[in-house]
C-alpha cells in the first residue's frame, strides 16, 4: 500500500510538472513592422500551432493554425489570425517553415469572405532584434 501510494505521488508530481513546463514558443519579429509574435506549437496536435501578439503597442493578433506543406508554398506555417485594425478583417498568415531569421512571409485579408487578398508580407526575425517599425503589419494596407 505505501509503495503505491509512493508512486502514485510520483506519477502526479510528474504530470504536473511537464504540464506547467508548457510547448516551447518561438519568438518572430516581422521586419519593418511593430509586430511581434509568440508561436507555440501544441503537445498533442504536433503540427499545430497557436498565436499571439507579445507587443502591446502593437495590434493585438491571436490566432491558430497547422504546420505543413502545401503544393504552391513549400513547407510554411499557415496561421489563421484575429484581432487587427479592422474589426471585421480575418486574416490569414503564411510562414516559412521552419522558422529561421531571414524567412518570409505574407499576410493575407478577407473583409467580405468571399476575396482573399495578399496585402503584407516580408521577412521575419527569430528570437532576435529585427530591423522595427512603427506600423502594425494590418496598416500597410490602409
Amino acid at each position: 500500500m505505501k509503495k503505491l501510494l509512493i508512486g502514485a505521488a510520483i506519477c502526479i508530481l510528474a504530470a504536473t510538472g511537464s504540464a506547467s513546463a508548457g510547448p516551447k514558443a518561438t519568438t518572430i519579429s516581422l521586419d519593418n513592422v511593430c509586430d511581434v509574435l509568440t508561436i507555440a506549437r501544441n503537445k498533442i496536435l504536433k503540427t499545430a500551432v497557436v498565436l499571439k501578439e507579445d507587443n502591446p503597442e502593437c495590434e493585438g493578433l491571436y490566432g491558430a493554425g497547422f504546420i505543413g506543406k502545401v503544393k504552391t508554398f513549400g513547407n510554411v506555417a499557415v496561421i489563421g489570425l484575429r484581432g487587427g485594425l479592422v474589426a471585421d478583417e480575418e486574416y490569414v498568415l503564411k510562414l516559412s517553415y521552419p522558422f529561421v531569421t531571414g524567412g518570409s512571409y505574407i499576410l493575407y485579408g478577407t473583409a467580405d469572405g468571399v476575396n482573399l487578398i495578399g496585402f503584407a508580407g516580408g521577412t521575419y526575425t527569430v528570437n532576435g532584434a529585427p530591423v522595427r517599425g512603427a506600423k502594425p503589419v494590418t496598416a500597410q494596407t490602409q
